[in-house]
This record gives C-alpha cells, sequence and structure tokens, in this order.
C-alpha cells in the first residue's frame, strides 16, 4: 500500500517536500521472541544501534529512503509510544473502551471498577496524545533540520494505571471501585445494546453501534495495555523524549 502511494507521489504531485513515517517503540524489538529490553538498554534512544528483527517498520523506512535518493523529498521517522485519542474505530486506541466501560458502570449506578488483579506489579508506562503526534508531524514540516532524523514520541512523564483510573472516576463524575478483572473484549464488546441507550440518553454524537464506534481491535488492545501490562515481566519500557525536544 505504501509502494502504490509513493509511486503515485512520485509521478503525480512533484511539489511534495517531506514525508512523516510513524513507527512506534516496536522499531526497538521490544516485541519479539527471545529480544526482551534489558535494564542497560534504557532510556531507549533514537541513536541505538538497531536491533536485528522483522519488522515492517524496515521495510516501509526504505520505501521512503528510497524515494528521497529519486526524488528529494525530506524524510523524519516518529515513534509514538501507546497513543491515546478520540478517534472513532480506531484499531489501536485503549482509551474508547475504557470511557466505555465507566459510561455503562455509571448507567447502572455501579463505581468505575478496576479491571485488573489488586497485587499486580506497578508499572510505570509513558503515552502520547495524539493531538502531540499531531502537533510533531505539523513542526517537522517546516523545520527541515528535524529531516533524516527519527524521533521518540511521548508526553514526556511516568504514569501508574492506579492513579489514572482515579482520575478517570473523577472526570466521569464516578467512584473508584474494587478491582474486578474482567475482559475489554468478553465483557464489554458484547454490550452494544446498553451502549446505544447511553448514546440516546445523552445525545451523543457517537455510533450506537460499539464495533463502528470502538472497534474490535481497539477492545484488544485495551486488555492488553491497560489490563495485562502488570503481568509483563522486567524493566519498564521507557523512551527517551530528549531529542524531539532539544531539535524544538
Amino acid at each position: 500500500m505504501l509502494q502504490n502511494l509513493l509511486d503515485a507521489a512520485e509521478r503525480l504531485a512533484p511539489r511534495v517536500q517531506h514525508i512523516s513515517l510513524l513507527q512506534g517503540t516496536k522499531a526497538t524489538a521490544s516485541t519479539s521472541p527471545g529480544r526482551a529490553i534489558t535494564a542497560d538498554m534504557l532510556p531507549l534512544c533514537e541513536s541505538a544501534p538497531r536491533i536485528p528483527h522483522r519488522n515492517f517498520y524496515f521495510d516501509q523506512e526504505e520505501l521512503v529512503r528510497d524515494g528521497h535518493d529519486r526524488a528529494g523529498w525530506g524524510v523524519t521517522l516518529f515513534r509514538p509510544t501507546v497513543d491515546y485519542g478520540i478517534a472513532q474505530g480506531s484499531n489501536m486506541n485503549p482509551l474508547l473502551p475504557v470511557l466505555v466501560l465507566a459510561s455503562l458502570l455509571k448507567k447502572s449506578g455501579e463505581p468505575l471498577y478496576r479491571p485488573c488483579e489488586a497485587n499486580r506489579p506497578l508499572k510505570y508506562p509513558k503515552a502520547v496524545d495524539a493531538s502531540l503526534v499531531a502537533r510533531a508531524m505539523e513542526w517537522t514540516i517546516e523545520s527541515p533540520h528535524s529531516w533524516g532524523r527519527a524521533f521518540n514520541l511521548t508526553n514526556g512523564g511516568l504514569f501508574v494505571g492506579e492513579d489514572v483510573w482515579t482520575a478517570i472516576a473523577r472526570a466521569m463524575g464516578m467512584e473508584v471501585g474494587e478491582h474486578r478483572p474482567m475482559s475489554f473484549v468478553r465483557d464489554v464488546e458484547p454490550r452494544s445494546d446498553d451502549w446505544a441507550q447511553v448514546v440516546e440518553r445523552h445525545r451523543l454524537a457517537a455510533p450506537t453501534d460499539l464495533g463502528e464506534f470502538v472497534g474490535h481491535n481497539s477492545f484488544v488492545y485495551a486488555d492488553r495495555v491497560l489490563k495485562r501490562a502488570g503481568q509483563r515481566t522486567g524493566p519498564p519500557m521507557l523512551a527517551s523524549a530528549v531529542a524531539v525536544r532539544e531539535a524544538g
């Protein structure tokens, strides 16, 4: 798909000057079998040597760099951490499943239960807001000194899931409940009828079908990011955001 796009741009869009390519922290081989992140690799920096592993990021990177060699495009690589936003029907947005869960619990007069084990190990992940990714892509267009480089993107701080859950409950006007391990795919995704009642009651500008509003893969991703992250062993996967800040 990317090759088709680049071929068309090279033939038909001679004014193209720059391409931003989105990758992610998987560029570090963090999810490849036998390629676990070790403490001596942290924080993950863009200047670290590439760990050989199968990853379509690198195939795409070669395509856009080939286009640079032929057409002279500028190329910037961005590597966001877990991306949270309000996009509907996205494949990898863990925020909407959480908000649907909160809405359904509030509808039934229940507190915002924590969907994980009470004794799971604390993790300190990083996140990035989708609007920050958009601002970075806009910034790099008019910042030629950023071309030809790769940048991690994060909001800059660490967070603990327990604290975030309290903030979500406060924003929703709810109390925080006890730990009740559950699955977003099994326990939330099938409740389209209940969600439709929430949409109608509050006249929300949202589809009543959860498959259309959230998307199946985001329910899967929410299980992975928010529920099972505490089961991962090893050091936290911390990405440095120094390079993009130094670049402006």
